[in-house]
C-alpha cells in the first residue's frame, strides 16, 4: 500500500493502478477483516479514504503525506501486536524489524527526496530551507539503508538456516548498489541547489530511473524478508511440534516404565511379606527348620527379617534347653539311687 501511493504520486495514477502489480484487491479486502476494529487501521482507512484512494488520482499534498503516516504507523501497531519485536530468535527479529521499520523509512526519505527535488525543478526559486530539507533526507536516506543493512547483517548472523543467506546476500547487495547510485545523483542535485543553481526537467528525468530502480529493489528485499520470515516461523513451528511429539513420547515411555516398576516393587514386597508370614506361622507351630526369607537385604524388609531370625534363634535355643530339661527328669524319674543335682552355684536343686 504505501508503494502504490508512493508510485502514485510520482505518476499521477490512482493507487488501484498500481496495485493492480501485487495482490488484487479483493486480497486485500479479505486482509483488511482481520484487522478492523484496530485504532490505527481505522485511522489509516480514514487517511487513505481523505484521498480517495485506491481509485483516485493522487498528488503529494498533506492529505497523502497523511496517508502515507497512518499506514506507517498501522505497520508499527502490526508489528507491535504480532509480538516479533520480542522474538527471542535473532533471524526472525531482525527480519521484523526491517520490514515494520527500516524499509517502510527508506521509502519514505526516498519518495520525500525525488518530490522535493521534483517541486525545486518546477519552481523559479528555491530557497536555502528547500536545499537544506533536502540535505537532510539524503542524510535520513543513509541512516535507514545503514540500519537496514544492519538489522539483515544481524539476521544472517543470527540464523542458524542456511537457506537465509542464499534468498537475502543478493537482494541486499541490489539495493545497496542501487541506494548508492540514487544518493550520487539526488546529492549531486542538491549541491546545486546549494550553489543557487537550478534543477532541469532533464535532470529529473534522469534521477527518475534510479529513483525507481531503488524503490523496486527495497520493495523486493521487504518481499524476499516476509516470505523468508513466514518460512522460517513455519520451520520453527514445525520444530516446536516435533519437539512436542518427542516430550510426550519420552514421559509415555517414563510413565509405562514407571508403573512397571511399581508393579515390580508392589509385586515383590507383597511376595516377601507374604513369604515371612508363612514363616513365623511355622515358628510359632515350633517348625525351626524355616528359612527366613528376605534375610539380608539391606532394606526394611531385611530388617524385618533379621528380626525375625533373632526370634527363631531363641526359639531354637529354648526347644533345645526344654529338651535337655526333659531329659534329665526322665532319667532322674527311672534311677533307683539317691541322686543329687547342684546348679553352676552349687545350690542343691534336686534330690
Amino acid at each position: 500500500a504505501l508503494s502504490s501511493i508512493y508510485a502514485a504520486v510520482e505518476d499521477g495514477q490512482a493507487p488501484a493502478r498500481v496495485i493492480e502489480q501485487g495482490p488484487s484487491l479483493a486480497e486485500l479486502t479479505e486482509k483488511n477483516k482481520s484487522v478492523d476494529g484496530v485504532a490505527s487501521y481505522d485511522a489509516a482507512r480514514k487517511a487513505l479514504d481523505a484521498i480517495g484512494g485506491p481509485n483516485q488520482q493522487v498528488t503529494k499534498n498533506d492529505a497523502s503525506d497523511g496517508a502515507v503516516a497512518g499506514l506507517t504507523s498501522l505497520i508499527t501497531d502490526l508489528a507491535d501486536k504480532s509480538n516479533l519485536t520480542l522474538d527471542p530468535d535473532l533471524d526472525t527479529f531482525y527480519l521484523q524489524d526491517n520490514m515494520t521499520v527500516n524499509l517502510p523509512s527508506l521509502g519514505d526519505h526516498n519518495n520525500d527526496i525525488y518530490q522535493s527535488l521534483a517541486a525545486a525543478a518546477k519552481s523559479d526559486a528555491v530557497g536555502i530551507d528547500d536545499a537544506i530539507h533536502i540535505a537532510s533526507e539524503l542524510a535520513n536516506l543513509k541512516d535507514a539503508l545503514q540500519a537496514t543493512r544492519d538489522s539483515a547483517s544481524g539476521a544472517l548472523k543470527g540464523t542458524k538456516d542456511g537457506k537465509l543467506s542464499a534468498s537475502l546476500t543478493p537482494v541486499l547487495a541490489q539495493v545497496d548498489s542501487t541506494a548508492k547510485a540514487y544518493l550520487d545523483a539526488a546529492g549531486a542535485l542538491e549541491t546545486r541547489l546549494l550553489n543557487n543553481l537550478q534543477v532541469s526537467d532533464a535532470d529529473m528525468a534522469a534521477l527518475l530511473p534510479l529513483h525507481e530502480a531503488l524503490e523496486d529493489a527495497y520493495t523486493k528485499l521487504w518481499d524476499v524478508s516476509a516470505s523468508e520470515l513466514d518460512r522460517l516461523l513455519g520451520v520453527r513451528l514445525s520444530g516446536l511440534w516435533e519437539e512436542l511429539w518427542l516430550m510426550l513420547s519420552l514421559a509415555g515411555v517414563f510413565a509405562v516404565l514407571s508403573v512397571g516398576l511399581a508393579l515390580y516393587i508392589a509385586r515383590e514386597v507383597s511376595g516377601t511379606l507374604g513369604k515371612m508370614t508363612s514363616a513365623m506361622k511355622r515358628l510359632a507351630d515350633d517348625d525351626f527348620e524355616v528359612v527366613i526369607p528376605g534375610n539380608g537385604r539391606r532394606d526394611e524388609i531385611g530388617d524385618m527379617a533379621a528380626s525375625v531370625e533373632i526370634f527363631k534363634r531363641n526359639g531354637v535355643a529354648s526347644k533345645q534347653a526344654f529338651n535337655d530339661n526333659l531329659r534329665i527328669k526322665v532319667a532322674l524319674d527311672n534311677c533307683t539311687t539317691n541322686v543329687m543335682v547342684a546348679d553352676r552355684d552349687g545350690t542343691l536343686v534336686s534330690l
